[in-house]
C-alpha cells in the first residue's frame, strides 16, 4: 500500500476532507467515516480509501485504490494503406507479340 509521509502530528479527518475537496474539485465526493478513514470517489465504481496513523512527529496516509477497474487500451494510429499496384493489361495477342521477350 502506498504511503504518504506528512512532517505534521495529529492530522484529523476533517483536515483531510477539506484540503482533498478543495484540490480535486467537484469530480469527486471526499467524506469520512467517522474514524481514521476517509473515502475518496470518483464514482460508484472508482474510489480510494486512506488511513491516518501517527508516528513520532508525523502523519502517515495509507493510500488503497479499489473498485472496478477498466484497462483501456491506447488506441495507435492505423498505418497508411499501401499504395495500389496497377495490374497488367491484357493486351491483345497482336500487340504482345510486337513485344520483345523478357530476359
Amino acid at each position: 500500500m502506498p504511503k504518504v509521509r506528512v512532517p505534521r502530528k495529529n492530522v484529523t479527518p476533517g483536515e483531510i476532507v477539506t484540503v482533498l475537496s478543495r484540490r480535486l474539485g467537484a469530480g469527486y465526493q471526499v467524506e469520512s467515516d467517522g474514524g481514521r478513514r476517509v473515502t475518496v470517489r470518483k464514482s460508484a465504481l472508482r474510489y480510494a480509501n486512506i488511513s491516518i496513523s501517527d508516528q513520532p512527529g508525523a502523519s502517515v496516509f495509507g493510500v488503497h485504490g479499489g473498485g472496478f477497474i477498466v484497462l483501456r487500451l491506447p488506441r495507435g494510429r492505423r498505418p497508411a494503406p499501401l499504395p495500389r499496384v496497377p495490374q497488367p493489361l491484357n493486351l491483345p495477342s497482336a500487340v504482345s507479340a510486337a513485344r520483345p521477350p523478357a530476359l
